[in-house]
Formats: C-alpha cells, structure tokens, sequence
C-alpha cells in the first residue's frame, strides 16, 4: 500500500480523496503507459544514478507483473557508491519487453520539446535546403519570364519538376542515413551495436581497397562528359561498370573467407569479449553466439559491393549525361526500399541480420533499373553506349590517313583500318591501367582515415573493454544524426558538378561553386555546434539507452560505469570528455570529405597519396601512442579524427591552389591532358 502523496510523486496522479486505494487498483486504473510518465527526480540520497546526477534518475526499471502490466522497482546502494536495480531483472526476462528504459521527456531540449537530432534535422532544412530550393525556383522562374514562349514555359516547368524530384531524392537518402543510425543504436543491444561497429571498421577497410576504381571513375566520366568527349564515354563506363563487379566480387569472396575463419572472425567482430570489464556478466552473450548473430550482416555486407561499386559508375553517368529524372527516379527507388526496409522489418525485429537485408536489396534493384534503363533508352544508347561511336573514329581516323589518289580510286587500306582499330583497342587498355595507377593513389588517402578509425575502435575495445567501445559506437551512430548525412549530396555534387566544369576548363565556375561548397559547410557546421553543444547529457543518455541494463546486476554495474561513471569509477565517460571530442570530429568528418571531392574533380590522386602517408605517419602514429598512454575513450577519439583535421587543411589549400592556376591557365591537368585539343582537330579534319 502507498499513501496518496507517494503515488502523486511516483506517477503524477491525481487520487480522489477518500476512494479505496490499493497498488492493484491504480494499476488497473492507469492507462497504457502513464507508468512511464516523466518524473523530475527520485532522491534515494545513497547512490549516484550517473556521474554528477544528484537526485535525477534518466532511466526508468520496470519488472512485469501477472496481470500483464509492468511496475516501476526501486534502487538498491552498491558499495562502489552506483545505484543498482536487481528486482528489474533484465537478465531473466523471455518477453521482449525491456527492463529500463531512457525516462520520457529527459531527452529532449527546451525547443518545442523536440530531441536534438530532431532540432538539427530542421534547422538543416531550413538554413541548408530551403534556400537553394527557393534559389532554384526563382531562377526557374526568371527564363521562364525572360522566355514568354509556350515551350520557354514548358522548359521551366519540367526544370522546376525535376529539381523538386532531386531535391525529395536526396531528402528521402539523408532521412534513411539518419534512420538507420537512430534505429540501430537504439535498438541493438550493447553488445549486438559493438559488434556491428566492428563489422564495419573492419569492412570498409577491405571496402575502399577494392573500391578504388569506382572513385577515379565517377570522376572520369564526367570530366570526358564536361569535355564532350563523347566517343570515350563507352570505354569509360565499361571499365567503370565491369570493373566494379569485379572487384566487388573479389572483395566479397575475401571477405566470405574471412567470416568462416574461426580463429580470426571472433576476434574481428567481438574485439572486448576478452577484457576483464564486466567477464562476469551473465548479459554479455558468449563470442560464438555474438559470431553467429553477425556473420549473415557481414556477408550481405560484402556481396552488396558489387551492385554498388557498379553503381557508383552509372550513377555518374546519368548524372553527367543529364538525365536527373532517371537519376532521381532510381535514387528515390533505391532509398525508400532502404526506408520502407527499416521501418518495416528492421524496428519490427531488430537483428543484424535484417539490417544487412536492408543494405543488401536497394543496390541490387537499383543497378537493375539503371541498367534497364540505359538498354531501353535508345538516344542515350546509340549516342554514348553502342560501339558505334568507335567505329566513327577508327573510320575518321583511317579515312584522314588515307591518301587522296586512293579515295578517289575507291579503294580504303585494310590494314589502316586495322591498325585504327588496334590503336583503339590500346588507348581502352591504357584507359583501364592509368584509372588503376589513379584509383591506387586515391585509396591511399582513403585508406589513411580509415585505418586510425578501425585502429581506434579495436583498440577501445582490446584495451578499454565493452563500455569504451560503446562510447565510441554511441558517438560513431550520431555524426549521421547531426551533420555528416547533410555532407553527402555536398560532396557528390562537388565531385561530379566540379569534375564537369574542370573538363570544360570553365575556371571561374569551378571557383564559385568551391566558395559555394565552403559557405554550405561552414554552416553545416554552426548547425551542428548549435544543436548538440549544449545537450550532452541528453544525447549521450539518448544514444546509450541500451546500457541502462547493466544497472540491474550487481557484476554488470562496470559495464555501466565505464559509459555512464559515477560511483567510485574515476575513468572517461560518454556525456564527459568523450562528447567534448564529438564536436571537433564531426566538424572535422564534414570538411574532409568535402574538400576530399574537391580534390578528386580536380583528378590531383598524385597529392591525395602523399597527403595521406604524411598523416599517417605523422598525425596518427604519435597521437595514437598517446591516445593508449591516457587510456580513455575520448582520448582515443582523437587519433581516429586527427588525421581527417589534416587532410581536410590540407585538400582545402591544394584545391585553392589549383582554383589560381585554373585562372591563370596553368592548371597541370589542362597542360599535360591536350586530348581534347588534339582529338577536335583530327576530328575536324576528317570531316573535311
């Protein structure tokens, strides 16, 4: 039994004076969930909830009943001076139900009550989105006004429609970006969201080796396109596309062989199961049963690369031939299958294995699609894909060697033609080595982040144990949730737009959508320094809700300790000096991989390279031994970012650089590139 002014504490009720009061009647009178209404503190005056908590509890622990409904449990003083809650029971509960969970209303800010990712999701919208979409729209409307014509209106028009179905696109993709890291990292247990993180720092190592000829492609698509180049589109595309199979098949059967290598595959997907921290805990599961759980993500993982690097290419080319609608009808396609996948089945059963279903079926059915799309596009086929355009320079090119008498006799040199044709064949072969001497130069700066970020991760978990590891997992599932999901049609369009107008040497335009790119990350930036600066409690308690199960066993409470503190735990904490390091990297993510496109329009794969070693050696090997001389989560934060801070300096120097050689003319890519000068003229004159 409880007295009147307990209830109204505990549940915020409002008890009619004099009615019979019994624990069983106000839980049968309470609707659905008003036993998780906010409550403001729970003074137990002997333990801490969290390091510096006081008397406010952020999770509620709950235990079921017979009748079905669930009651909230008090907590119990743990001599390490941490509260603890063993009548919740997290461990022999077989329902689903969860035990704890984050109290609501603690998460959210004083804005509207909205959460903050939800805060920076809007004021993206409007500082990033709605100005360039107004932009737009007034432009379109300006020739449409300078054009009074029924079809000058008609052009506006269909201009207008196919910005607005990008622009729903790239929402729909950056939406799902921020979906999946919200519903991951709240609805994957501690252990299954470690072990994820460790699948991919682990993948996208293996992912960006192979993936190498994909990045130089896109580029070089489109820099032949901006050159209207038309007739090296075919040969382009084709090592762009079989190319990707390839090696995206290499890499899923490398990785396949990794995945049923017992003695190298627990240690690669449960990095912490061996660290002292939290052995006894009877909800940490055994590594064979953690393998088992991840190996069907892993696979889907690798054997979804060769439908996205072949994609990569032909994204590119739709892009870079003009054709939006395709483009933005098969990226809408693509990212509500992914949409409709997480929030269907993924939230419905949260398992790895769903979600690598998730990431499995939107490549596969758009490089369907794009591919049936270019087969059943006549004018796109026959001007860019047939091997006509071949023939027209072999024959333009035998035709121009052939001597006038033997014209004018009717008769053609076969073994001119032949040898056209082999020049051909050599210049496609030449094509694929020099995109592979570039790619391999560009994986090196790649390869130069992820490497400090997969060392970082396995090092948390190896050296810190579980709770280290999930600080970093926390921090990893919210760059996307504020900021770095905004970059990424910043970046593709700096790569692709950028890459077009360095082919069509238009110096002046390069350098005002450079200042443009700067300007939109700049503010990116401030967004995401408004929005997560001053709420650390609440987006670390929100991103780490999953924890709060370790408060409910006494040999549990270290796992707790090491994400949460409190008590007589001294170590780093998620909502401390972890998420002091968050904003830094973030920022730093956002630039880089900015700056990084930059470089690539610029096809400047030689510095890529170099910059990338020098900050490997130089950046992340000192900062790393320092990182484990701290032994902290946010100190190991730091070599895993540090290197993107440099690189990002540094790819923004270069690419100001090259922006004044453009002006002056002395750009080394135009100096040294004459083929577009030299294929003109000979085209010219075998016209003539």
């Amino acid at each position: 039994h409880l007295t009147n002014n307990t209830c109204e504490a505990r549940l915020g009720l409002a008890v009619v004076s004099g009615a019979p009061f019994t624990m069983r009647s106000v839980l049968l009178a309470v609707p659905a969930g008003a036993l998780l209404a906010p409550v403001r503190s729970v003074d137990n005056g002997t333990c801490e909830y969290y390091r510096g908590s006081g008397d406010v509890a952020p999770f509620l622990f709950t235990k079921p009943l017979p009748n079905g409904t669930r009651v909230e449990v008090d907590p119990v003083a743990d001599p390490s001076g941490l509260c603890v809650f063993p009548d919740a029971a997290c461990g022999s509960e077989k329902d689903g139900a969860a035990c704890c969970k984050l109290r609501p209303g603690f998460e959210k800010t004083q804005f509207a009550g909205l959460k903050p990712y939800e805060l920076n999701m809007y004021l993206g919208l409007l500082v990033l989105v709605v100005p360039g979409l107004v932009q737009k729209c007034f432009a379109r409307r300006k020739e449409a006004s300078e054009d009074s014509s029924q079809e000058g209106r008609h052009k506006a028009m269909i201009s207008c429609i196919i910005y607005m179905l990008f622009f729903v696109a790239v929402t729909v993709e950056i939406w799902l970006m921020i979906m999946v890291a919200v519903m991951t990292q709240g609805l994957l247990t501690v252990p299954t969201r470690n072990t994820m993180l460790a699948a991919q720092v682990f993948l996208t190592p293996v992912r960006e080796i192979f993936q190498f000829i994909e990045d130089v492609m896109t580029v070089k698509i489109n820099a032949t396109l901006g050159a209207k180049q038309t007739h090296k589109v075919r040969e382009v595309l084709c090592a762009g596309v079989i190319g990707g199979i390839f090696s995206g098949i290499v890499a899923a059967l490398l990785v396949t062989g990794l995945c049923y290598w017992p003695s190298i595959v627990g240690w690669l997907l449960a990095p912490y199961a061996g660290h002292i921290v939290g052995s006894s805990c009877n909800l940490v599961p055994l590594t064979a049963e953690i393998v088992d759980d991840a190996r069907p993500y892993v696979l889907l993982s690798g054997w979804s690369w060769p439908f996205v690097f072949a994609n990569m290419a032909l994204r590119g080319f739709l892009i870079g031939i003009g054709d939006w609608w395709s483009f933005g009808f098969v990226l809408l396609v693509e990212q509500g299958i992914g949409l409709f996948g997480i929030i269907k089945y993924f939230s419905a059963t949260p398992t790895l294995t769903v979600l690598g279903w998730v990431g499995f079926v939107p490549p596969a059915v758009a490089f369907v699609l794009m591919v049936l799309l270019l087969i059943f596009r006549p004018g796109i086929w026959d001007k860019y894909l047939s091997s006509n355009p071949v023939r027209e320079e072999s024959t333009a090119t035998s035709d121009a060697e052939v001597s006038g008498d033997e014209l004018t006799e009717g008769t053609v040199d076969v073994s001119a033609r032949q040898a056209s044709v082999v020049r051909t064949r050599s210049q496609m072969t030449a094509t694929w080595r020099e995109t592979a001497k570039e790619g391999l130069l560009a994986m090196v700066s790649d390869l130069a982040v992820q490497v400090p970020m997969t060392v970082g991760v396995y090092l948390a978990g190896a050296r810190l144990g579980m709770g280290a590891m999930y600080q970093i997992s926390a921090l990893q599932a919210a760059y996307p949730q504020y900021g770095l999901a905004w970059v990424r049609g910043l970046t593709y369009g700096f790569r692709i737009i950028g890459s077009q107008q360095i082919g069509a040497r238009d110096a002046e335009g390069f350098s005002n959508f450079y200042e443009s790119v700067v300007k939109h990350c700049s503010l990116l930036a401030l967004v995401s320094i408004a929005t997560t600066l001053p709420f650390p409690v609440q987006i670390s308690f929100a991103l780490a809700e999953q924890a709060c199960e370790y408060a409910s066993e006494k040999a549990c409470l270290p796992i707790y300790a090491t994400v949460f503190g409190g008590g007589d735990y001294t170590g780093a904490t998620l909502q401390g000096s972890a998420f002091k390091f968050f904003v830094p990297s973030l920022c730093a993510m956002c630039f880089y991989q900015v700056f990084k496109a930059g470089v690539y329009a610029c096809q400047d794969f030689a510095f890529m390279a170099k910059a990338g070693c020098l900050a490997l050696v130089f950046v992340f090997l000192p900062s790393v031994f320092l990182a484990d001389a701290f032994g902290s989560a946010g100190a190991i934060l730091v070599p895993m970012y540090l290197p993107c801070l440099a690189l990002a300096i540094a790819f923004a120097v270069r690419i100001k650089r090259n922006t004044g050689q453009m002006s002056r003319g002395t750009f080394p890519l135009w100096g040294q590139d004459g083929t577009d000068t030299d294929e003109e003229s000979s085209e010219s004159s075998a016209e003539a």
